[in-house]
């Protein structure tokens, strides 16, 4: 069962992402960039090291990310108000209309496909999602970095 989730998972985020993408005429973001907007959006400002944190990544990590998404004009630094070495980290105004094109976009190809199964279908979806959440969970416990 688990070689067949990880067959399943990478397609469909794939599938996801490359199907809003076209839909939108939205840019090639990479997945560690969705992920830094979407932690972003949840809770902004934040430091490096909040986000490698919350994200499960190493900080060398995230610093190559952020460095890559402030010079695509994704995200802003703001400096510290007690500490000008620190750095608070934000989502421009252009990085958060595209998270919001990809996530209207991906809901509607989403909904889309999900018209056409079957009510027992819908309903294993359903049923299938909290215990998905749980598995991301537990491997993001797992992990020391992701990238």
């Amino acid at each position: 069962m688990a070689t067949d989730l990880g067959r399943v998972i990478g397609p469909l985020r794939r599938a996801i992402l490359r199907s809003a993408r076209s839909a939108e005429g939205l840019p090639d973001l990479p997945d560690a960039h969705i992920q830094v907007l979407r932690a972003l959006a949840e809770r902004s400002p934040q430091t490096s090291g909040e986000l490698a944190a919350g994200l499960n990544l190493a900080r060398p990590t995230i610093s190559n990310v952020l460095r890559a998404m402030t010079t695509a004009r994704l995200v802003t630094r703001l400096p510290g108000a007690d500490d000008m070495r620190q750095a608070w980290i934000a989502p421009t105004d252009h990085a958060r209309d595209l998270l919001e094109r990809y996530d209207r976009a991906s809901s509607v190809l989403i909904d889309t496909v999900l018209s056409g199964l079957t009510t027992a279908q819908l309903t294993a979806v359903a049923d299938a999602l909290p215990v998905l959440h749980e598995i991301a969970i537990g491997l993001a416990h797992r992990t020391d970095d992701v990238d």
